[in-house]
């Protein structure tokens, strides 16, 4: 156990420093994939190892996991296309015409279903499976991530593309936020290519994925939720979902990170 009430959650660390966000991708002798998050303030690594040897006995001492793992296909993979879960949750009744429009989008559900199949089939690493700008503390001197609970042996692009889900919504919150006397300043974010094509794309794909259950299904992102007016509130979130249609079923045209943030800013404006 570690005490961490002193320790801020990432998102918080963020919505005023969005602006000088930079995601700096670099290497090491060992195959291991590492980032380094650079703002104008502290600076952290996020590091993932391929696991070779142990990975058969660690993918079975994780398979246990069966209850939450279940919990997260449903709520990334089903509820947000089901018209009748009891577990969805939109800004209604603004936002009634285009969640209707995307559980009727069978090509955007077709995605939907491959990147289920390789949820299921792909082992490929530890990942946290609920990772998101909440769930990494921050101080100038450490970095944690909590809420574990969920973690199995799955795609990688899985935990990379929830966090970039989650730096995405947080684009179009802010014009909702903004006031005269709160002029918020939109993410200018820069990036280096993925190391691995498929595995950039798989990322795009699940943080789509993810997105959306952030808007349609339970536990929403509070850069949204902290619009107090729901029609404002629902602007935002309808153009989030543009632009996320589009990425779900356009993610393999796009190559370096800087191609998918500039075509966030048509659905933004």
């Amino acid at each position: 156990m570690e005490y961490m009430k002193n320790t801020l959650a990432l998102s918080s660390k963020l919505s005023n420093h969005l602006h000088d966000l930079q995601i700096k991708e670099v290497g090491d002798d060992n195959l291991n994939f590492v980032y380094i998050i650079v703002g104008s303030s502290s600076s952290f690594v996020i590091k993932q190892r391929q696991m070779v040897s142990k990975h058969k006995r660690l993918v079975a001492q994780f398979c246990g996991n069966i209850e939450l793992y279940r919990l997260t296909e449903h709520m990334v993979f089903y509820d947000p296309y089901n018209k009748t879960s009891q577990c969805n949750r939109w800004t209604s009744p603004y936002l009634d015409h285009d969640v209707e429009a995307l559980q009727k989008d069978d090509d955007l559900k077709i995605e939907i279903t491959e990147l289920k199949s390789l949820f299921c089939e792909r082992s490929q690493a530890l990942i946290h499976g609920d990772l998101h700008t909440s769930s990494v503390m921050v101080t100038q001197d450490s970095t944690q991530v909590i809420d574990l609970e969920f973690a199995f042996y799955g795609p990688i692009g899985f935990d990379v593309g929830a966090f970039l889900g989650n730096l995405f919504l947080a684009l179009f919150a802010p014009d909702g936020h903004a006031n005269q006397g709160d002029d918020r300043r939109v993410l200018d974010c820069s990036g280096e290519k993925k190391y691995m094509e498929d595995l950039f794309h798989d990322s795009l794909g699940f943080g789509v994925a993810k997105m959306i259950r952030r808007i349609v299904s339970v536990v929403h992102v509070e850069d949204f939720e902290s619009i107090v007016d729901a029609q404002k509130r629902a602007d935002r979130e309808r153009r989030a979902l543009e632009f996320i249609k589009m990425l779900m079923k356009e993610r393999r045209r796009f190559h370096p990170i800087t191609e998918v943030v500039s075509s966030i800013h048509p659905f933004h404006s």
